[in-house]
């Protein structure tokens, strides 16, 4: 991982967050683990829209087979605590070719993040 004195700030697709839940040995986790720590070289950014869409695609993918849906929202919780929160977005639609990731290119582009 890259060590900076200042922490990049990123963006993360719902998937990057179904992978570091359903495994502990891949890069995804690793991320995942980065936003967790108090004096981390990563900050995530997030909105409304990004949280709802984290949300549904968890609970969809990761419910009943890995864990508990009251599991899931107290995860979210925590990562919402240990991110950026974004109240205002600004709008650029139509902007991709999957209208999913529209939410996730606006927060990028208001947020001035350095990886999505």
């Amino acid at each position: 991982m890259i060590q900076t004195k200042n922490p990049i700030d990123v963006v993360f697709d719902a998937n990057v967050i179904v992978s570091g839940l359903r495994s502990s040995k891949g890069a995804s986790f690793c991320l995942l683990q980065k936003i967790r720590e108090s004096a981390s070289s990563l900050k995530l950014h997030l909105s409304t829209a990004v949280v709802l869409e984290y949300e549904e695609v968890l609970l969809r993918e990761l419910v009943p087979a890995f864990y508990q849906a009251d599991q899931i929202q107290l995860f979210l919780d925590d990562l919402v605590a240990a991110s950026t929160r974004h109240a205002q977005i600004e709008a650029f639609r139509p902007v991709s070719q999957d209208p999913d990731d529209d939410s996730l290119i606006e927060l990028a582009i208001t947020a001035d993040v350095q990886a999505l």
